[in-house]
Parts: structure tokens; C-alpha cells; sequence
């Protein structure tokens, strides 16, 4: 049979099982300790708390001698103050899972926790406090979460990344022009014309090569050819006795790379006609207009500056 008494701290009504008699336990409301009072006549082989004489276990505190429903209505015991209906709290209920101790019902059989769960108010969730910890770290750790996500976007998002990409940003395009033989052995194809201009260009007036190519005279900084290429975006330069070349534009992007060979011979008509049809849209086609030169066209895309190795294969004999 269970024993039903007055928490001694708020005066909340407990009950517990008969085992518990005498035992120290926690009130599930106030959350202090108190010791279960031992009903008359009732056997346990639990010892007498150190503190108390004789005299005092065997008599019970006037508050668990009272029936329980005087206990709560007894003027002379201060109860707690009721909750407005205006606390946010005052729907919940926290609970520890390990308690021992419940509240008491009119039913005699619930003195278990699902006593205790079945007696609590309908109009009020039980929450365990183990949840509500286990709440409260899975909220901290989305918020830290969320917060890196936040920083890591805000990096690649702010007004600075945004215009360091914008911004112009000059590249250099260097490498290497050789010319390799049947024993795989190459030599510097020195005096080739190595030009290049953007992808996205589409000029009004096509640039005059004449004047460019390897076989012309190097032209000076006023050329018509030249000085049209610079304005496009692009560059244009001669390899040098190495077969090396560099080549500046002023921004990253797609270009188009111009390669003429000043010792390898080809055939135009080994062009492929949507290779001229690209080269035209920036220079004036004209019969015969590399004059046997091998030629190599290619598209490039820059992001920084770049290293090129252009590989022409000699002519068989």
C-alpha cells in the first residue's frame, strides 16, 4: 500500500511505495531532499537517519499525521502561489525520469510513475529534464552550425569578393615555340608570330595580317595590324632565338591563340574550314594569305597567367 504525505519543504501531496519507508528522497516539485515518514505499525529494515532520536521516528511530523486532503487545506500551511494563466510556463512540467517520489492521486494503485504521469493535470505537458538538456545542445549546435555556414557565405557573397572579381585583372601568356623532327630532337622555332585575341570579340573592320607574319619585316609600334590588335584586347609578338614569346592581355577570359610556324611549311587547304571561318571573324582571309606557313589555332582560357608549349612537327622530306 502506498504512503501518502506532505512534502515538509512546499507542502506538495506525494505518494510512494511502502518499500521507501524511511528512505531520503527528492520532492519532484521543490526538488529538495526529504525523508519518507514511516507509517504506525509499518516494518522496514531501513535504518533511522543519523538525525533523528527515537523519540522523533516515532512520531510522525504533524503533516504526514494529517490526512492528505488536510494538508492541503490546512490555513496554518503556507501552499505555493498559483500560476497566472500569463506565465509561458505554466503549461509545462519538468520532471526528473529518475525520481522516486510522485504525486498522489485518489487512486490507490497509482504510486508508479505512470501514477504520477496519469494524475498530472490534463491542460499540462510533462517534459523530462534529461529532454529539455538534450534540446537545449541539439539548439546550440544547429545555431553554432548556422553560424559558420553564415561566415563562410558571407565571405564568397561580400561587396569586397564581388568587386575583386569585377576588377580587371592582367595576365601574362608566355611559353615556348619549337619545331620537332621525325627523331623526335626539336630546335626553337625562332621568328614565329605568336598573337592572340578575346573569344568574345566581334570587330567591325578585320585586321590586316599582312605585315605580322613571319616572313614580314617586324613591324614597329604604329603598325595598322598591331595597333588594331591592342585595341581588340589582344597582343601580338615574335619568338625569340630561343622560340620564346610572352604575350600580355589586360584581363582574364577566353581568348584565341594565332600561332604562325617561321620554319614549318602547310598546306592551306589542310585548314579546316570552321577554323578559317574563325579566323576570319578577326582577320581579312586572302588567298594564300600565310604563304605555306603551318599555322596553329587554338582557344585558351585564361584565369591567371598561363604557360604554353606549341609544338610544330617538321615537314617530312
Amino acid at each position: 500500500m502506498p504512503i501518502k504525505f506532505a512534502c515538509e519543504h512546499c507542502g506538495a501531496r506525494l505518494s510512494v511505495s511502502s518499500r521507501k519507508a524511511g528512505a531520503r528522497a527528492k520532492c519532484p516539485k521543490c526538488q529538495q531532499m526529504l525523508t519518507v515518514p514511516v507509517p504506525p505499525g509499518t516494518k522496514t529494515d531501513k535504518p533511522v537517519p543519523a538525525a533523528e532520536t527515537p523519540a522523533e521516528a516515532g512520531a510522525l511530523p504533524k503533516a504526514a499525521a494529517e490526512p492528505a486532503d488536510a494538508a492541503v487545506e490546512s490555513p496554518s500551511r503556507s501552499s505555493p502561489a498559483p500560476q497566472t494563466p500569463d506565465d509561458p510556463l505554466a503549461e509545462f512540467l519538468v520532471y526528473d525520469s529518475e525520481a522516486e517520489l510522485v504525486y498522489a492521486a485518489d487512486d490507490e494503485a497509482s504510486s508508479s510513475l505512470a501514477g504520477f504521469q496519469a494524475s498530472l493535470d490534463p491542460n499540462k505537458i510533462a517534459v523530462s529534464r534529461r529532454i529539455l538538456y538534450m534540446q537545449g545542445a541539439l539548439l546550440g549546435l544547429v545555431a553554432l552550425m548556422s553560424l559558420l555556414v553564415g561566415i563562410l557565405l558571407g565571405r564568397g557573397c561580400s561587396p569586397d569578393a564581388e568587386r575583386e572579381d569585377a576588377a580587371p585583372q592582367a595576365c601574362v601568356i608566355s611559353g615556348v615555340v619549337v619545331v620537332e623532327d621525325a627523331t623526335g630532337q626539336t630546335k626553337p622555332d625562332d621568328g614565329a608570330t605568336v598573337l592572340v585575341v578575346p573569344r568574345d570579340m566581334h570587330p567591325e573592320q578585320k585586321v590586316e595580317i599582312v605585315g605580322l607574319r613571319p616572313q614580314d619585316p617586324p613591324p614597329d609600334e604604329n603598325h595598322a595590324g598591331l595597333q588594331a590588335i591592342h585595341r581588340l584586347g589582344g597582343d601580338c609578338v615574335r619568338t625569340g632565338p630561343e622560340g620564346r614569346f610572352q604575350l600580355r592581355v589586360p584581363d582574364r577570359g577566353s581568348y584565341f591563340l594565332l600561332v604562325i610556324s617561321a620554319h614549318v611549311s602547310q598546306d592551306e587547304k589542310e585548314l579546316a574550314k570552321s577554323t578559317l571561318a574563325q579566323i576570319g571573324r578577326f582577320f581579312r582571309l586572302t588567298p594564300k594569305m600565310f604563304e605555306g606557313h603551318a599555322v596553329r589555332w587554338q582557344e585558351e582560357e585564361v584565369r591567371r597567367d598561363r604557360q604554353l608549349n606549341i609544338v610544330f612537327a617538321a615537314a617530312q622530306p
